[in-house]
């Protein structure tokens, strides 16, 4: 169907630009260091990473074991996609997402062998931690809102971000009591946190997730172009994520260019051209002087007049 209708050459783009292309090199700048995925996954399986170090040393001592098939592949399905992801030039969260039912998995069995044991000092120990890791937690998003440029618009997320840590500590405080002092009771510790976190997930997705659309500025700037947009006018984006975006909020033919991409094609042959690019950080054409027409968190909009030809 898609040779159909735009040619083989959209094949080849499919799978040679936007597949392979995207673990050999870096798409939409959309790139990270080797340990990119490490604090994606505390964010991302908070607050049971506090136990996946005893559920992994649980699984490697068992996974040998007869009938153990499910340990087994729950720990190579935790391993060789983190691996894989890691060493790829294009990185995003969402690229490992398909880990958390892995560490799931590895945490489940863990935790169904621990609660039936007199003591469990692991157990009790990673119960104790998920304060530890609350902290840890801090640590990530801030390591992950520097990577995905969020930068000072995390501010505004800042009282429900204390909030979620507030409930998941009364969480596992209240875990760690059943756990340790509760013998008839301590089957129940791990539902006390889990509890608290489908509190905190709901506060995400009702609260947090729609104040954070606000932290995307390609919305925001598409709405200014749709405004003034002409049919003869040229859109682009310069070294800053959201090429697709402003494609689907706006109209097809983006140009998406690099810094020393040369810019004719994009601004040289129309009477006008939207640029998106961080602040200060316009396309430095001979003798053309953009100037700004709105600005949204660390991105400005730029308008070029007159092509190159004044």
């Amino acid at each position: 169907a898609l040779t159909q209708r735009v040619g083989p050459n959209g094949v080849a783009e499919l799978i040679g630009h936007y597949t392979i292309g995207r673990y050999t090199g870096v798409i939409e700048n959309q790139k990270g260091p080797v340990w990119y995925y490490v604090p994606v996954v505390i964010l991302g399986f908070f607050p049971w990473i506090a136990f996946l170090p005893s559920a992994i040393v649980f699984a490697w001592h068992r996974m040998n074991d007869r009938g153990e098939s499910l340990t087994r592949l729950a720990l190579l399905w935790a391993l060789l996609p983190f691996l894989f992801f890691s060493f790829a030039k294009t990185k995003l969260p969402n690229y490992i997402a398909l880990e958390m039912p892995a560490l799931a998995i590895l945490c489940a069995l863990y935790l169904d062998d621990a609660v039936e044991r007199i003591r469990s000092r692991s157990l009790v120990v990673s119960t104790a931690a998920v304060p530890v890791f609350i902290v840890l937690l801090g640590i990530a998003i801030g390591l992950f809102s520097r990577q995905n440029r969020l930068g000072s618009g995390l501010h505004a997320l800042q009282g429900d971000l204390a909030y979620l840590g507030l409930a998941i500590f009364l969480g596992s405080v209240a875990a760690f009591v059943l756990l340790y002092f509760d013998a008839r009771r301590r089957s129940w510790s791990p539902y006390a946190l889990g509890a608290a976190m489908f509190g905190a997930t709901a506060v995400i997705g009702l609260v947090m997730l729609p104040q954070a659309e606000d932290l995307k500025p390609i919305p925001h700037l598409a709405a200014v172009i749709n405004a003034q947009d002409a049919p003869s006018d040229h859109i682009a984006i310069i070294d800053t994520a959201g090429g697709n975006a402003l494609m689907f909020y706006t109209h097809p033919g983006i140009y998406i260019l690099k810094g020393h991409t040369p810019a004719t094609e994009a601004i040289c042959t129309a009477p006008r051209t939207f640029l998106i690019a961080r602040h200060g950080q316009y396309i430095p054409q001979a003798q053309l002087h953009p100037r700004v027409i709105a600005s949204w968190l660390t991105d400005d909009l730029y308008l070029y007049e007159h092509g190159c030809g004044s």
